[in-house]
């Protein structure tokens, strides 16, 4: 997407469309609202086009956006959306009842202690750990200093240990 090119646009938004559509879940945004605000992404991408490097990777640049957006909508709105863990379950080979089980269980743990991160924390973790952007593209995009993404991280990767560790143990056997 070097430049302000309808043609290119449109096949940047058919390489990443997905790839948001996944981001922006993990932020926190609701199976209901997770389109809308892909499109908010790529709107607000087409409108700042001239900020994009194309020397640069395109995805920590749209997660930032991506993040910006998310941040905005939660602060705007009193109560948080959980995300829904059926929108992550995968087709796959006819698997065992007991271990559709425990991947559910395992799922629905790993989201409820990605909802338990604020969403400063929550941006790295997803974006460092789970999308494996580097870390100082992310402090970049996210405009914060590089020291303050590192403790970010670190700090989002010890609450979603100990909160995940937890629910496992509380989890029925």
């Amino acid at each position: 997407m070097p430049s302000a090119d309808p043609h290119a646009f449109a096949s940047a938004y058919r390489e990443h469309l997905s790839w948001v559509l996944h981001t922006v879940r993990r932020l926190g945004v609701g199976a209901s609202e997770q389109e809308d605000v892909a499109h908010d992404v790529f709107s607000t991408a087409w409108r700042k086009l001239d900020t994009y490097s194309p020397e640069r990777p395109m995805r920590p640049w749209l997660f930032g956006i991506a993040f910006r957006i998310v941040s905005n909508r939660k602060s705007t709105r009193s109560g948080s959306e959980t995300l829904d863990p059926e929108l992550d379950a995968r087709a796959g080979g006819a698997a065992r009842p007991d271990e559709v089980l425990e991947g559910e269980v395992t799922r629905s743990h790993v989201l409820k202690a990605l909802d338990g991160l604020p969403l400063e924390q929550r941006a790295l973790f997803v974006g460092h750990d789970i999308e494996q952007t580097p870390i100082n593209e992310l402090a970049e995009q996210l405009a914060v200093p590089l020291n303050t993404a590192y403790s970010r991280l670190r700090l989002a990767r010890q609450k979603f240990q100990t909160t995940f560790q937890s629910l496992q143990a509380g989890a029925p056997s």
